[in-house]
């Protein structure tokens, strides 16, 4: 008899170490707060309930030195008997979870049975202290089986037998493998509990028990990587569907944009004409003058913004044409070529360039029409004035600055310079953001500080070139 509480007593301390590894490793799992995995857990709980009950209840039997383990010992056993049916209802729970997340509604009278043999379970254990009905401790501190104690395992397999027939009355739901696993997890307690009532002293129990935890949490990690991978395939066709989009997208502005520039560029030629034609036949008025006016205006704005259009939808459609460049060299030469331009508005430029920069890696046009627009806004708003441009490398990034002189941003709109349509003058206001989207996409940032009638400086920036591609980001 010794030796058979030994050896119990040893299996069980081996269960609740493997549970308690099992359900830490849950706890710091990703989809630990999942439903399914919350039921999972307290399954484990009220494993670890039943197994320490038994393992407390044999290491206390037959000890009656004093009241105090008598009592720790009736403690014990109704945790043990107790912990059996809630266990279990976790358990079925769980299959009804792993159903509905199949898509398919599980009875909730099936729900409400369940809850109710874990009900009547527990109270009828909580009337056992009482009556005896169930087992008694004698003052030898000794365990007896009671009258009914068929009954404290008759409940627990009901709960078993109604798992095994929602598996078989949900088979549709299941995979072959998923529905074989569910049989085996309720045919296990089963077997162990028949074995143990009719040979009492080995924990075969705990031993069913925690096989169930480790092929339950075998299969569930199993299927949590499927989803995964289920997942990543999806956000993979769904990227893939929208870029597909974008790329619609950008060949649908393109082609409007040429599209419009034609009939644009003739009915600017025929309001031309006819302003030409009305001063030929004396007809010119300053109203007619203004009315042409106007309209050589607003299509001279429609002109600009379809030119905008088209040089978005080429930044969006260039992604490809990207390589190592020297910055110093690449921002100095696309600014030499403006200073016919600037010196004509009455301005100077100065670049100032430090020596040895570090290579960046990007596309050179886009990062040319960055540099170009920022100069083309400073000489529009800067009348004999100056126009720096400061070239130098701030730690893992190469900075490029153009600073001027000039009226610099009306407050109310500096904040939103950066959006589109938000324009200071008579521009379409796409300007500074193709700048921000340009410079985003290769890595950096762009930032811009104004002072009304005090100038205006635009810094942005690029990553060094470290061997490995930087650009990644869309745009």
């Amino acid at each position: 008899m010794l030796q058979r509480h030994v050896i119990s007593i040893s299996l069980s301390s081996l269960c609740v170490i493997i549970a308690l590894i099992i359900f830490a490793s849950l706890l710091m799992d990703n989809e630990s707060k999942s439903k399914l995995n919350r039921f999972f857990r307290i399954f484990i709980i009220g494993s670890l309930g039943y197994m320490l009950g038994d393992i407390a209840g044999r290491l206390l039997a037959g000890n009656a030195n004093r009241p105090m383990f008598i009592l720790i010992r009736r403690i014990a056993m109704f945790v043990h008997y107790v912990s059996g049916p809630i266990l279990l209802a976790a358990l079925t729970f769980y299959i009804f979870t792993y159903i509905e997340l199949k898509k398919t509604k599980v009875n909730n009278g099936l729900k409400a049975v369940t809850l109710v043999i874990c009900g009547v379970a527990v109270l009828l254990t909580i009337v056992s202290q009482f009556n005896n009905m169930y087992y008694f401790i004698d003052r030898y501190n000794v365990y007896h089986r009671g009258e009914f104690m068929w009954l404290s395992q008759a409940l627990p397999v009901s709960l078993m037998i109604m798992n095994i027939g929602v598996v078989i009355f949900y088979r549709k739901t299941f995979e072959k493998l998923s529905a074989l696993f569910f049989m085996l997890y309720m045919a296990l307690p089963v077997i162990a509990t028949v074995i143990q009532f009719l040979f009492f002293g080995i924990t075969y129990i705990s031993i069913a028990i925690t096989l169930i935890i480790v092929i339950l949490y075998i299969r569930l990690q199993t299927e949590q990587m499927g989803m995964a991978e289920m997942e990543r395939q999806r956000l993979s066709a769904e990227n893939a569907a929208l870029e597909s989009l974008s790329r619609m997208k950008t060949e649908f502005m393109a082609n409007l944009s040429h599209e419009l520039k034609t009939p644009l560029t003739v009915v600017l030629g025929d309001i031309q004409r006819i302003g030409r034609e009305a001063r030929k036949q004396g007809l010119e008025s300053e109203r007619i003058s203004e009315s042409i006016d106007r309209a050589k205006d607003e299509i001279m704005r429609m002109a600009r913004l379809t030119e905008s259009a088209i040089k978005m939808a080429a930044l969006q459609e260039s992604h490809e044409k990207t390589a190592m460049l020297d910055p110093v060299s690449l921002f100095t030469a696309a600014a030499e070529g403006y200073r016919s331009i600037i010196e004509k508005q009455g301005n100077t430029l100065m670049i100032n360039a430090e020596e040895n920069s570090p290579h960046i890696y990007g596309n050179a046009d886009q990062l040319i029409g960055v540099l170009s627009n920022l100069l083309t806004n400073s000489n529009n708003h800067t009348k004999n004035g100056e126009i720096t441009i400061n070239i130098e490398e701030r730690g893992q990034f190469v900075s490029v600055a153009v600073k001027d002189s000039g009226t610099g941003i009306p407050t109310e709109i500096l904040s939103r310079v950066f959006e589109r349509g938000i324009s200071g003058s008579d521009s379409t206001g796409m300007g500074l953001p193709i700048c921000k989207s340009t410079v985003e996409y290769h890595g950096g940032t762009i930032r811009i500080n104004s002072e009304t009638g005090k100038g205006t400086e635009v810094v942005f920036t690029i990553p060094t070139y470290n061997g490995e591609r930087l650009v990644e980001a869309d745009v």
